[in-house]
Order: C-alpha cells, then structure tokens, then sequence
C-alpha cells in the first residue's frame, strides 16, 4: 500500500511506476519509490536509504506546500 514508509529507496537508474502507492508527486519526481509498491517499467538502480532520508523529504514537501 506504500504508506508506512519503511521500504524507501533512491532510483539511480530505470523507471518504476509507483501509482498504488501514497508518496507524493514531488517526492517521485526526485527519484524516491516505495520498494512495496514499486513496479520496475525497465531495468533499474536502486540505493536503499534510511526511513528518515525519505520522511525528512515528503515532511519538507508538506510544510513548503502550506
């Protein structure tokens, strides 16, 4: 369902499509994904980050947002 947020990981290379899951537009767009929910659309990189890295990102998006 991707909205616990402890599978993150950074998307070196390739493309996923991650339509199920709940992480924002702007989070994707600098190349987070949900390792749950993450459907691989090509050959891809990944490099498995700490849960914080990505709720510090979707947290600064939110608080810039409103």
């Amino acid at each position: 369902m991707g909205v616990c947020m402890t599978c993150p990981a950074k998307l070196i290379s390739g493309e996923v499509d991650q339509s199920a899951g709940m992480l924002d537009e702007e989070a994707k767009e600098k190349g987070y994904a949900l390792m749950c929910v993450a459907e691989p659309q090509s050959d891809c990189r990944i490099r498995v980050i700490e849960e914080d890295e990505i709720l510090e990102e979707v947290l600064c998006s939110s608080e810039n947002a409103g």
